[in-house]
């Protein structure tokens, strides 16, 4: 659309007056065909039978997406609000002369016009990805108690691996995200302001360290289901050393945050090191150098003592897993016939049979050897050899 002025001459529309046209007409076609696929799908369940599974999905998506989408919003324009310049300071952009020309970053009043929509925007892209998640939230909202059985380390019930524990991981990985976008922002904000100093990256920096003790708090239940070489679940060294450790290393992560919260206000250097180094010190010592010092000098050379309540353990729940702990055991009795076998008229058939599987022998020599350390079994050989006259098989 033109507008023509008082001396005849036509003006060019501006910016947001075809912008923002476009961009309702690209969202209006998105959510008609979206709705046609929507619309389409729920007839498909409909003629199975299962409308109200389908709507229940379309409705528990859409839930998640919005919680997600607008706590996200919010969060990260808060977060952009305490890392950029406050309302009272003054702006202070800095200059590069290029060819003879001073250029200066964009002013602050423009910067803060885009926080409300990159905020928007990443909360969008986070309530999607929370949105495709949503049977994780559904469960957890719907979890059954399973009283009676817990895991012998944490003593958490079996429900909160299925169904909490996931939501969990999702918060934690959500406010990490959190963290480093907000670390992102604070270096940017401190390049184009120099008056800012330290304060957005003591913010950020306190905040990505709680929501990396957090993570790690969080990280400890998946040493359960970690594989290992010869078992799956805690190990000795994860049991005695890597979780007491870690307890050490949230504490840190706790104080380095502390740390860094403390130095928005004295805004100095070296309140941000002390911040980062205290909970990576703790880390390579609790974490690192212990649990490998552990392995190898005190698991390594007796490793079935130190390990075998923890396989205990596995096969305990192993059993549990697949219902072998409710097994009744029957006696069987054989039929009476009056057919009758005399083993003395098959005695040389008999002692050339097989007895043993080759197979079943190599995974029993491997579990029962090989966690010493000192043996491998890569092959088993089946041969006969003549002894005192008679053929006998042999596993080599």
């Amino acid at each position: 659309m033109r507008h023509e002025s008082i001396d005849g001459s036509f003006n060019l529309p501006t910016g947001r007056a075809v912008v923002l046209p476009l961009v309702v007409i690209v969202f209006g076609l998105l959510a008609l065909f979206q709705s046609i696929s929507f619309y389409v799908e729920g007839l498909w369940f409909e003629s199975l039978g299962f409308e109200s599974v389908y709507w229940y999905r379309i409705q528990a998506q859409g839930i998640v997406f919005l919680v997600a989408a607008v706590v996200s919003a919010l969060v990260i324009r808060a977060l952009l609000f305490m890392v950029g310049p406050s309302q009272s300071a003054a702006w202070n952009p800095p200059v590069i002369q290029f060819g003879g020309e001073t250029v200066a970053f964009p002013a602050d009043l423009n910067i803060k016009r885009l926080a409300w929509p990159v905020a928007l925007l990443i909360g969008v892209m986070m309530g999607l990805s929370f949105s495709s998640n949503w049977t994780s939230y559904a469960l957890y909202l719907n979890q059954p108690e399973t009283p009676g059985t817990a895991d012998p380390i944490f003593g958490a019930p079996l429900s909160f691996y299925f169904f909490t524990l996931p939501v969990l991981e999702a918060v934690a990985s959500w406010l990490l995200s959190i963290a480093i976008i907000g670390i992102v922002a604070a270096l940017l904000f401190s390049v184009t302001d120099t008056s800012l100093r330290f304060r957005g990256i003591s913010v950020a920096l306190s905040l990505l360290l709680g929501a990396l003790a957090f993570q790690t708090y969080v990280t400890r239940y998946g040493l359960l289901l970690a594989d290992h070489s010869l078992f799956s679940g805690v190990r000795y060294v994860d049991h005695s050393v890597v979780i007491p450790g870690l307890r050490f290393v949230i504490g840190a992560l706790v104080i380095g945050a502390a740390f860094a919260a403390a130095n928005i206000r004295f805004g100095r250097v070296r309140n941000l090191i002390a911040a980062v180094a205290t909970p990576a010190l703790t880390y390579a010592i609790a974490a690192v150098i212990v649990p490998g010092y552990v392995s190898t000098f005190i698991v390594r050379p007796n490793e079935l003592v130190r390990e075998t309540p923890y396989i205990a353990n596995n096969i305990e729940f192993t059993r549990k897993a697949f219902g072998l702990d409710r097994v009744e055991e029957m006696p069987f009795e054989p039929r009476v016939t009056n057919a009758t076998f005399d083993p003395v008229q098959h005695q040389d058939t008999l002692d050339s049979i097989r007895l043993w599987d080759w197979r079943a022998l190599q995974a029993t020599l491997r579990q029962v050897q090989e966690i010493r350390t000192y043996y491998d079994f890569p092959d088993i050989d089946v041969d006969r050899y003549v002894i005192d006259g008679k053929k006998q098989s042999m596993m080599l």
